[in-house]
C-alpha cells in the first residue's frame, strides 16, 4: 500500500481559481449529477473507463 499526505498551499489553489476562472484551464467533467442521484453517478465511476470527472451538484 502506498499512503501520501498533501498539504493545501493557498497560493496553489488561488493561482489554480484564477487559470480556471480566466479560461486557461479548464476541468473534463463526464457528466454532472444533482445530489438526488449520488447513486448512479457512483454506479457510473464504477463502471471505470471515464473520460473526466464525475461531479454532484447540489
Amino acid at each position: 500500500m502506498i499512503m501520501f499526505i498533501v498539504e493545501a498551499n493557498t497560493d496553489d489553489l488561488t493561482q489554480l481559481a484564477r487559470s480556471t476562472d480566466e479560461g486557461h484551464l479548464k476541468p473534463l467533467i463526464e457528466k454532472v449529477y444533482p445530489l438526488e442521484q449520488a447513486r448512479q453517478a457512483y454506479e457510473r465511476l464504477s463502471e471505470g473507463h471515464l473520460r473526466g470527472k464525475i461531479v454532484l451538484s447540489i
